[in-house]
């Protein structure tokens, strides 16, 4: 029989998998979790978390550390907020748009969630300001509690690269969830955008928005 026909028990793949993740070397790490899965054993969640922190380590894993993810989801275990959600901003610096949100909507129908603030706060530094809209419309429609900075960040970035009709969407699907007041840093630019690129309709219900702060502050 030859080695790779010997199926070793739950604790010698343990071990060795925990060994290859020590030594950083990601092709046998990644081999040994494909065994291990394939015989039937559930590496332990530490291990899990373990295989996905060295594939965040090195460039060039994407695609392996979402495979990870998808793994545990498909036998419910605990995810790590914080390593799922840089799995996920790795996928879109790699350009991998499709794959990123196909996990994000993977993870939370699996009942786990991801930092939003952090992915969006990766998502404008990358200056992928739609995705981070995205993202943002999602998480209204999960119900998160995002400080309102962050959809005024991502707000003005959208006018900034004249998506002023994206901004608004953005805007007026947040102002269901938060009062109009919470946004008065990013109202006036994205009245003044909308004025810009011809959405004056939209400008205009802006600027009624920006007028009953001002009221309700007298």
């Amino acid at each position: 029989m030859v080695m790779r026909d010997l199926k070793p028990d739950y604790e010698t793949s343990e071990v060795l998998l925990k060994g290859f993740i020590l030594k950083g070397d990601i092709a046998f790490a990644m081999e040994a979790l494909k065994r291990m899965l394939d015989n039937g054993h559930r590496p332990s969640t530490d291990t899990f978390h373990s295989i996905l922190s060295l594939l965040l380590r090195k460039d060039g894993y994407a695609n392996e550390a979402a495979d990870v993810v998808q793994w545990m989801l498909d036998r419910k275990i605990l995810q790590n907020v914080d390593l799922s959600t840089n799995v996920v901003g790795k996928l879109f610096g790699n350009g991998l748009i499709e794959r990123a949100f196909d996990l994000v909507v993977k993870v939370y129908a699996s009942g786990f969630r991801l930092n939003m603030e952090k992915l969006v706060d990766i998502l404008c530094q990358e200056k992928k300001f739609l995705e981070a809209r995205d993202i943002l419309l999602f998480s209204l429609e999960k119900k998160e509690e995002l400080d309102p900075p962050v959809f005024c960040r991502v707000i003005d970035e959208l006018c900034s690269i004249e998506k002023a009709s994206e901004a608004f969407d953005l805007f007026y699907k947040a102002i269901e969830e938060y009062t109009a007041g919470v946004f008065c840093s990013c109202m006036n630019s994205l009245k003044v955008a909308l004025e810009q690129t011809g959405g004056l309709k939209e400008a205009e219900f802006v600027c009624k928005q920006i007028s009953y702060v001002k009221f309700a502050k007298k």
